[in-house]
């Protein structure tokens, strides 16, 4: 996975991992992002956390603005009011409905790796999943860190 995939939509499904590497890639650069969402494409991210938050989590939540003014639509889950949405056990990015990439972690949060999948279940899960917690997240604006 590298800087130059553009997707027309990305969805990002963050389970509270460090998921520094992907915001570069997600993050480019302001502009990039700003003329990708003026040509129609959408970047939506929901980061699923455990309340209070970790230090990591809150770092994440004070930097977050920028991508946000740049036109990603980001949302905040906490944890607790997801028990019953099925969604697979990895961070997550999908990319137009056709790519999914897992990212992996150690049991210290540091990233061990990715995967990657084209499988049509694996798509649907994490589809499913996406928008699930989507419906129900709460918009950056609004999002208080516990």
């Amino acid at each position: 996975m590298h800087s130059t995939v553009y997707p027309a939509r990305g969805l990002v499904l963050s389970q509270g991992a460090q998921v520094l590497g992907l915001v570069v890639v997600q993050f480019k650069g302001a502009g990039q992002v700003r003329a990708n969402v003026a040509r129609g494409k959408v970047y939506r991210r929901v980061h699923v956390v455990s309340e209070p938050l970790s230090d990591y989590q809150r770092w994440s939540h004070s930097i977050m603005q920028p991508h946000v003014d740049a036109g990603t639509d980001m949302r905040w889950m906490p944890r607790r009011h997801v028990s019953s949405i099925a969604f697979p056990g990895n961070d997550l990015w999908l990319f137009d409905d056709h790519l999914v990439v897992f990212h992996h972690y150690a049991g210290n949060g540091a990233s061990t790796g990715f995967t990657t999948s084209t499988d049509p279940g694996d798509i649907e899960l994490c589809t499913s999943a996406f928008e699930a917690v989507w419906k129900l997240a709460i918009p950056h604006r609004d999002y208080r860190p516990a």
